[in-house]
């Protein structure tokens, strides 16, 4: 369809048109494993994310065979991406808390850098993110602060766990640098 400009094809029964198949028809019939992905990275925990990356590279697989443009594809994986990562950083959340230290103090945004921040990202990479979390008074920083490392060190390893690799140049929300109000 797509390499040969075709939108619509007529189906033939006995030299009849008897229906029509869009290009629509095919996407949303293809994209039906990808929503059964984003089911299944919401569904997963820290023993099951791992299981997303090869998932995730079966969509890759089957959309570069497709010969789905570049743009397309890049658009498909990345959202697939971001739902893996923003799951990992929920799960994260729900471990820190679950160790005691309770729900995030203040507001927070953790943000992606490198491929996977521009949209760009084709295969998983290593991590390259930061956490910005709100301002408080000197009576709270020092909680704010063990609470955000500690949130930074279990983002780290559910990415991990989710096949991002850990990046050389530290430019994760772990190393006190990359993450702050």
């Amino acid at each position: 369809f797509l390499m040969n400009g075709i939108k619509h094809l007529p189906v033939m029964r006995r030299g009849r048109v008897v229906g029509m198949v869009t290009l629509s028809d095919l996407l949303r019939k293809k994209n039906r494993g990808t929503m059964e992905i984003l089911h299944t990275i919401e569904e997963s925990d820290f023993e099951t994310i791992d299981a997303m990356k090869p998932a995730i590279y079966d969509v890759l697989s089957n959309l570069i065979q497709d010969r789905i443009p570049t743009t397309h594809l890049l658009n498909v994986i990345t959202k697939l991406y971001d739902r893996l990562v923003k799951h990992a950083v929920t799960l994260a959340v729900r471990a820190v808390e679950d160790r005691g230290f309770g729900a995030p103090p203040v507001r927070f945004n953790w943000y992606m850098m490198g491929s996977g921040g521009r949209a760009e990202q084709f295969m998983l990479t290593d991590q390259d993110h930061f956490l910005v979390y709100e301002d408080v008074g000197d009576e709270k920083r020092g909680q704010v602060e063990t609470y955000f490392a500690e949130l930074g060190t279990e983002i780290v390893r559910h990415l991990e766990q989710a096949g991002y690799k850990r990046c050389k140049g530290l430019m994760m929300a772990s190393e006190s640098q990359w993450r702050g109000s």
